[in-house]
């Protein structure tokens, strides 16, 4: 399955900030999604960079209490790895693995397309190896095969 096929499946929920937004906008947006990363994006749906509660916590030790107020575009990580739609659920976890990461925007043509996260990827995994394990089990007792 690719990750476009995966996104439409288990439909991965964006949460998208303003680089303009304040740090403590994006706070009370992932707290109230009970999410760790947003993505900060432009007018045009293009993505500028990401923003996760890592990110904000150190912010606050650099800011202290001007934390809230300081723009997300100062604090928002620009160096990150996206996935593309027809890219595979194994190339996404292995990219999340190469760079420690748990979260993957998906881009196509410079827009972003959706934001892919380890346990989706994970939990896809886990159900097509159960699917395999009962149809060796049904193969194994010889039910539905002759």
């Amino acid at each position: 399955m690719n990750i476009e096929q995966l996104l439409k499946t288990k439909g991965m929920e964006v949460i998208a900030v303003s680089r303009d937004g304040t740090v403590g906008e994006a706070a009370r947006i992932l707290a109230e999604k009970n999410k760790g990363l947003a993505l900060v994006c432009d007018g045009e749906n293009r993505l500028l960079g990401v923003v996760s509660v890592i990110d904000i916590s150190r912010a606050v030790g650099k800011y202290g209490e001007r934390v809230a107020t300081t723009p997300v575009e100062a604090i928002m990580t620009t160096d990150y790895t996206c996935a593309r739609p027809e890219d595979s659920a194994e190339d996404a976890l292995q990219m999340m693995a190469k760079r420690g990461v748990r979260h993957l925007p998906v881009v196509a043509a410079g827009k972003l397309k959706g934001l892919l996260n380890m346990r989706g990827v994970l939990e896809y995994r886990l159900e097509v190896e159960e699917m395999k394990a009962g149809e060796m089990l049904r193969y194994i007792s010889g039910v539905g095969y002759r």
